[in-house]
């Protein structure tokens, strides 16, 4: 919610009307922004894409959910799998090169990308802003644009979707913003 009022006040989404925006990093959060305005829904979840369910698999006759997963959990799997501890930056250094890396970052990619198709195509907003360190990883909104835009087709007609201006510090300023809104400046 703050990264959302951050760059709707400062940011890549000054002057939008809706706007959802999604933060990827310890976990998944998100916002939404209907009329200029925060929509919170009537439980206050609205925006809360960690419990977007975004495919299932049948596992012993038993529904299994899948959901879109942090990059926290993208690095615990990939450290998991490899027998050792990496982070982020040594996910990306070695995507390439890497099919164990590769495979499951592809599957990491692809929850996440269903999971913003969907919400694109229920509120049609004019932007989709994502978030997060990874946000600013090029070559991370470059393959998540292409799967979206490549599961979803009609999508990128009429919905941009783009890092936060703001980077990581969106969540900072949102809040900022918040305190000076209710204790003045």
């Amino acid at each position: 919610n703050c990264a959302a009022l951050a760059e709707l006040e400062f940011g890549a989404c000054k002057g939008c009307k809706t706007v959802a925006v999604m933060t990827v990093g310890t976990g998944i959060g998100g916002a939404v922004i209907v009329d200029g305005k925060l929509f919170r829904g009537k439980s206050f979840k609205a925006g809360e894409y960690g419990f977007a369910l975004t495919s299932y698999t049948l596992e012993d006759g038993k529904i299994v959910p899948h959901y879109a997963k942090a990059t926290s959990a993208l690095v615990q799997r990939c450290s998991d799998a490899l027998g050792k501890t990496v982070d982020g930056i040594y996910i990306f250094d070695n995507l390439d090169s890497n099919p164990i890396i590769k495979e499951i970052y592809t599957a990491w990619l692809a929850d996440i990308a269903v999971c913003i198709g969907n919400v694109c195509v229920a509120l049609d907003p004019e932007k989709f802003l994502v978030g997060g360190a990874v946000s600013t990883q090029k070559r991370f909104m470059d393959d998540l644009k292409a799967a979206v835009y490549g599961g979803f087709d009609q999508l990128e007609n009429y919905t941009v979707i783009e890092p936060c201006s703001m980077g990581n510090n969106a969540g900072k300023v949102g809040a900022l913003k918040i305190f000076f809104d209710n204790y003045g400046k």
